[in-house]
């Protein structure tokens, strides 16, 4: 506050600017979206929530719920994200926090400002949490449901957008579950060659427990698809894996965190900052002695944020 007093500016923007150039700052306040977090899980009947508690591990974590052994972090795209090539420890900042909870037998959320911003994350993240500490969803059961092939891909691509925090994603089959006539679930498959299937995306309705309903998709996909060898992804960022295992699926590896870019409050997938794709944004900027980051750090606003990791599963059929 003095600095920023000598200099005329706000104490924010002095902050920033350290953290820009490296220089760690210690600064004690809680967001809003922390409060609104916390209220929530408060109205859910969850009362003994830490806030900011660096005792259980090395680090802060924004809320801990110690009987549900349920971390949450909110992570703000700003403070979160570089405009300059960061330190391995930087980019792994997430991915370490992640792995010390699990160590401790903690699940840790970890939410993007972004995602609170847009309303449709913001209600799947409310749902998550709800199943998590209440268990009070209402539950459909998949015995009760039937399996079809969804043909029309806006069908598709309106469920995930409302259901999945990643959204809509391209595949070779989608699956859909039904309760009486309604879609209540969804599992995609990307066709690999040779028998071999990437199952890249599956959801239900965020505010429903569709009981069984994974494993009555898979099934169908294996006997009708008749794969080999099926893999997929769980995001270190909301998901443990333990889906994947109840499946019969098991752990291949750890997946190094993997960065998206930030420009205000909306965050960007990497594929749009290729080079080819930057020499078109730069035009006469483009240099192709620089790499991908150097060019967007260089002459771009954006930034990049990293996020917690995967965690890469199998099924051999």
């Amino acid at each position: 506050t003095a600095i920023a007093g000598i200099l005329g500016v706000s104490a924010t923007k002095v902050i920033r600017d350290f953290s820009d150039f490296g220089l760690k700052v210690e600064y004690f306040f809680r967001s809003s979206y922390e409060l609104e977090f916390e209220t929530y899980l408060k109205s859910l009947g969850i009362t003994n929530i830490e806030t900011n508690t660096r005792d259980i591990i090395d680090g802060e974590l924004d809320l801990f719920i110690p009987e549900k052994n349920l971390a949450i972090e909110i992570n703000g795209m700003y403070w979160h994200s570089f405009n300059r090539q960061e330190t391995l420890d930087e980019k792994r900042a997430s991915s370490k926090k992640t792995k010390l909870c699990r160590e401790k037998g903690i699940e840790l959320l970890t939410v993007l400002e972004s995602e609170i911003l847009d309303s449709s994350k913001k209600t799947i993240w409310m749902n998550i949490l709800k199943n998590k500490v209440s268990n009070s969803l209402p539950s459909i059961y998949a015995r009760k449901c039937q399996v079809l092939e969804i043909r029309d891909s806006t069908c598709t691509r309106n469920f995930y957008n409302l259901n999945h925090l990643q959204g809509y994603c391209k595949a070779t089959t989608h699956l859909g579950l039904y309760f009486k006539e309604e879609l209540v679930s969804v599992m995609s498959f990307s066709d690999t060659k040779n028998g071999n299937w990437e199952l890249v995306r599956f959801c239900s309705l965020s505010s429903y427990r569709v009981q069984g309903g994974a494993g009555k998709l898979l099934s169908y996909f294996k006997n009708n698809y008749k794969p080999v060898k099926i893999v997929s992804f769980a995001d270190l960022r909301y998901s443990s894996g333990n889906l994947y295992k109840t499946l019969g699926f098991t752990q291949e590896s750890l997946v190094d965190p993997r960065y998206y870019y930030v420009l205000g409050k909306k965050l960007f997938h990497r594929r749009a900052f290729q080079k080819k794709r930057l020499k078109v944004l730069l035009g006469d900027k483009y240099d192709s002695s620089l790499t991908e980051s150097e060019l967007v750090f260089n002459y771009t606003r954006y930034r990049r944020i990293w996020d917690c990791g995967k965690i890469k599963f199998s099924l051999t059929i």
